[in-house]
């Protein structure tokens, strides 16, 4: 009878690999040693839920924001073509 599992020290060699949370313990000062999420650089339990781009209570107008929404992308890009045509 052949198991067909991965063995766990094959799994425990990958996880190894992973980049790691980094979040720091307030009282011991030791980082956290879970595995980002994905796309991320945190863990599930520091962060990983917050939401981002116009989903977070911060979200002002997103000039600068990393997670911009394509029609504001379109909209400024549309503004710097009038701008070179002296239409500003």
């Amino acid at each position: 009878m052949s198991s067909r599992r991965t063995p766990v020290s094959v799994l425990n060699a990958a996880r190894a690999l992973c980049p790691r949370c980094g979040a720091h313990a307030r009282s011991t000062g030791q980082p956290c040693k879970n595995v980002v999420a994905p796309g991320r650089t945190r863990c599930r339990l520091h962060g990983v839920a917050t939401p981002r781009g116009r989903e977070s209570p911060h979200y002002k107008h997103g000039r600068f924001s990393v997670v911009r929404p394509l029609s504001f992308d379109e909209w400024l890009a549309q503004r710097e073509r009038k701008r070179k045509q002296g239409g500003y």
